[in-house]
């Protein structure tokens, strides 16, 4: 049995899955408030529903799942952000990487991390 049956029970699973729905919407959207104080306020458990957002289509979700992870903090939540960062860097355009060496960038990833 998952942890956050344990502690909240099955009819407020529908409620979490509503509150990735709400994250959705721009970030001062009421809706989006409210989403993230209820996962900041469920804490770690919320965290099995959040890392799946970190690859929703909306950009907003993943956005949103970004900053509640943070917030919640703890190991799970920090090696899930750390996933996320590295897929974005493996999707990175590795035309605009090269543009950045050839640009008199001498190490254009270590240039990335420090000014991104």
């Amino acid at each position: 049995m998952r942890i956050f049956d344990r502690l909240f029970g099955r009819k407020e699973e529908k409620k979490i899955k509503d509150f990735i729905r709400h994250l959705k919407y721009e970030s001062h959207d009421d809706r989006t408030k409210e989403a993230k104080i209820a996962f900041e306020k469920i804490g770690e458990p919320a965290i099995e529903y959040l890392i799946p957002a970190l690859k929703d289509k909306n950009p907003h979700v993943r956005e949103g799942a970004v900053e509640v992870l943070g917030e919640i903090g703890g190991e799970r939540a920090v090696e899930a952000l750390i996933q996320a960062l590295k897929m974005i860097f493996s999707l990175f355009d590795l035309m605009q990487y090269g543009r950045l060496g050839r640009s008199g960038i001498r190490e254009p990833l270590n240039f990335l991390v420090r000014h991104c």
